[in-house]
């Protein structure tokens, strides 16, 4: 991302964006024949894979089916598709490891119906997964080091896709540069409207903190960056139609490229996001300047234009 000058952006700020198809980004439904179906086709092509992979798979294909039985029993039999319940393998330390260094050490390798993708998120969440055609995806979590868990899906699993968080750049700043200017709650509250947020500055470019993660010392933030409207090339959401986008599949969970907000009184839309962080962060490291909520809650005079434009957006 460019240096920023006020609201200029430079070249950076003109980048394009489109909205994937819906249902894109949400787990399949399928009918109870569908997934035993499916479940019999992974147990025969199961035998085809090597490696400490092997046993999880087999482990996990039976456990679908067993969690298929529990819901038929439950739900009754029918033929209405239906989400499969959550399946988690329950691997021992020595099985999770294995598996995660497997993912690590074939990540670009290139098989014929096998792929491998690793995110690492220092400070929160690592995700490693293997998919297998004809058999599904096994995607291994770690929250902490005594708090991790492998889950199968019968499926080609949607972390394969690529998402906004793949190689997001991390910064290293302390939390009293960016905590005071949380506005998660300011654009639940503009609903179909246009909210007025805060900013922060990490090296020369302003950001937007819309919420994020703690445990102990450590604190992290997704920070989005933003562009003035007229430079913005593609779907523009208010807070709820991008959840409705997020509901319908057609935008990742959690990703907020294309909302309009208001910055000091300028209408911009959020482009992208890097990763703020403190390792050593108190929760009494800043004391909210008076102007703070000046800058950001007093009602900015909005003519007819801006008024269509947000009935626009809204839509």
């Amino acid at each position: 991302m460019s240096e920023q000058f006020g609201f200029d952006f430079g070249d950076a700020a003109a980048r394009a964006f489109a909205l994937d198809e819906p249902g894109t980004w949400l787990d399949p439904e399928y009918t109870v024949e569908q997934y035993r179906a499916m479940f019999a086709k992974g147990t025969d092509a199961v035998q085809r894979i090597a490696g400490p992979a092997r046993p999880l798979f087999a482990r996990g294909l039976a456990l679908a089916g067993d969690e298929l039985e529990k819901m038929v029993e439950r739900c009754d039999e029918d033929d209405e598709p239906r989400h499969l319940w959550r399946v988690t393998c329950k691997p021992t330390d020595d099985e999770f490891d294995a598996f995660v260094a497997h993912c690590r050490a074939m990540v670009g390798s290139v098989f014929d119906g096998i792929e491998y993708k690793v995110r690492d998120e220092d400070g929160c969440v690592a995700t490693a997964a293997m998919y297998v055609r004809d058999v599904g995806t096994l995607i291994a979590w770690r929250w902490s080091e005594t708090n991790r868990a492998i889950d199968f899906q019968p499926w080609r699993d949607s972390f394969f896709l690529d998402s906004y968080r793949d190689g997001i750049h991390a910064i290293e700043a302390p939390y009293s540069t960016w905590g005071h200017a949380y506005c998660a709650d300011k654009l639940a509250n503009s609903n179909d409207g246009i909210a007025s947020v805060p900013t922060f500055v990490v090296n020369g470019r302003e950001y937007i903190n819309d919420g994020g993660f703690s445990r102990g010392s450590y604190r992290e933030c997704e920070g989005w960056s933003f562009t003035a409207f007229s430079d913005w090339q593609g779907a523009t959401f208010s807070y709820r139609s991008q959840c409705r986008a997020w509901d319908n599949g057609s935008l990742e969970r959690g990703d907020r490229r294309g909302l309009v907000v208001r910055v000091r009184g300028q209408l911009c839309v959020l482009d992208g996001a890097v990763k703020v962080y403190d390792t050593q962060a108190t929760d009494a490291v800043w004391q909210a300047d008076d102007a703070d909520d000046v800058e950001t809650d007093d009602e900015t005079d909005i003519g007819e234009e801006e008024e269509t434009l947000e009935e626009e957006i809204a839509a």
